[in-house]
């Protein structure tokens, strides 16, 4: 199974019964399976929306990075509008959680990039989490495109994660 495959099935796996619908109900969802979610102002690492500390088993979302997003968000049109980024973060954040806490993260280091269904291409384990950890958020939220993707749209271009 590819890391694209993996996280999305984890996020089905965890709840099959829907998206959430706002940030409370995904942060309930990441309550449930034991992060403690903390907002914060500040950003501890550069250009990072939110962050997993697994030593505390907390998701640090970052509010003033994540409202910045927003505001380049709101400039656009169409499919960016309807995407709630704190939510996204909190997501994509929990699959980090799930990774230590309820999966072998050694399973992760041996999961394949494949390209168009023909090029494979082995990564790095942490490559492997965060292309894992977007298609979990993916699936998860119902979102139209990978969250990686809705970053660059947002920033123009430019991408943090």
């Amino acid at each position: 199974m590819d890391s694209i495959e993996f996280g999305a099935s984890v996020a089905r796996e965890i709840n099959p019964g829907g998206k959430p619908r706002n940030r409370d109900e995904m942060a309930a969802i990441a309550q449930n399976f034991g992060a403690k979610i903390t907002y914060s102002p500040y950003k501890y690492s550069t250009g990072a929306l939110a962050e997993y500390n697994d030593a505390d088993k907390e998701i640090i979302c970052y509010s003033a990075a994540i409202a910045k997003v927003e505001e380049l968000a709101g400039s656009h049109r169409g499919r960016l509008t309807a995407v709630d980024f704190p939510t996204m973060c909190i997501a994509h954040e929990l699959f980090h959680h799930l990774d230590f806490t309820r999966y072998s993260q050694v399973q992760l280091g041996n999961i394949t990039i494949k390209y168009a269904g023909i090029i494979t291409i082995r990564r790095r384990v942490r490559a492997t989490r965060e292309i894992a950890a977007h298609a979990f958020a993916q699936e998860l939220l119902a979102l139209p495109l990978s969250p990686a993707t809705l970053l660059e749209r947002a920033l123009g271009g430019a991408h943090a994660s």
